[in-house]
């Protein structure tokens, strides 16, 4: 998550603390090829803004927010035979120089 607290904008306008309070959690299946993720954003609703200004005898109030409160699974899955990655031993250029000079 994150946090800012309250402040001054432009000079003018005197901003209200926000922030976001974030939550996540992961489970893995199928021998660790299946990694599912279930993660949830701004769960209290606090990043919307609020900002207030004084000009004489004109007080003005402004807000925003945007779609800050999200929920998103995602899955990955590996494919492929994990044992045939781990056998295989790639050579690199720079193996090959050092046999070359003796190293």
């Amino acid at each position: 998550g994150w946090f800012s607290s309250p402040g001054v904008w432009g000079g003018t306008w005197r901003t209200r603390s926000q922030g976001s309070l974030n939550l996540a959690l992961n489970r893995k299946f199928f021998d660790d090829r299946l990694n599912a993720s279930l993660s949830a954003s701004d769960i209290l609703f606090t990043a919307p803004w609020e900002a207030f200004a004084e000009f004489g005898s004109i007080d003005l109030n402004g807000n925003g927010g945007w779609e800050s409160r999200q929920v998103r699974l995602n899955l990955t899955y590996t494919f492929g035979n994990p044992e045939l990655k781990a056998a295989r031993q790639r050579r690199k250029g720079s193996q090959e120089e050092l046999e070359r000079i003796g190293g």
